[in-house]
This record gives C-alpha cells, sequence and structure tokens, in this order.
C-alpha cells in the first residue's frame, strides 16, 4: 500500500456547479456525461496523467528503501499525525 490508486475524479466538481442534475445521476456524479466533455478533461489532465505514469513506472528509481524508508516514514507521521 505505498500507492494511491489513480481512481480520483478530475473536473468533475466544475462539470456539476454547470450541471447541478448530475449529483443526483450514479454514473455522472464523478463522470462527465457528454462526450465533448469527457475529451476537455482529458485534454486538460494530459500533463498530469503522464506525469503519474512516469513516476509509477519508476518508482525503483525514486521510492527510498530500508531504513530511509522507515526514517521518511517517522517524519511524515510526526508532520501529519504528531507520532513519534
Amino acid at each position: 500500500g505505498a500507492f494511491l490508486p489513480l481512481t480520483l475524479e478530475m473536473g468533475s466538481w466544475r462539470w456539476v456547479l454547470e450541471k447541478p442534475r448530475q449529483i443526483f445521476s450514479r454514473l455522472g456524479l464523478f463522470n462527465p456525461l457528454p462526450p465533448a466533455r469527457r475529451e476537455q478533461v482529458v485534454r486538460q489532465h494530459l500533463p498530469w496523467l503522464d506525469f503519474l505514469t512516469y513516476m509509477g513506472g519508476t518508482w525503483a528509481d525514486w521510492m527510498p528503501v530500508g531504513p530511509e524508508r522507515e526514517r521518511h516514514d517517522r517524519a511524515a507521521r510526526v508532520r501529519w499525525y504528531g507520532q513519534r
């Protein structure tokens, strides 16, 4: 569980503001329904998706291991949760 799943919605809230009834649609809540809107969201987020794909494929080059990972884990827990 080191990585978050890449299933976060992108751009949906802006679309919901334009079409508030979409919030009641089971399929439309996190997915823009019209094809043109889907294409626009993908086009706007292409650099972000490219970055995530690259980082996911090269994780061994930048992911700390062993004692260094434990040190980062402790530092993150102190920063986010105040744990020692």
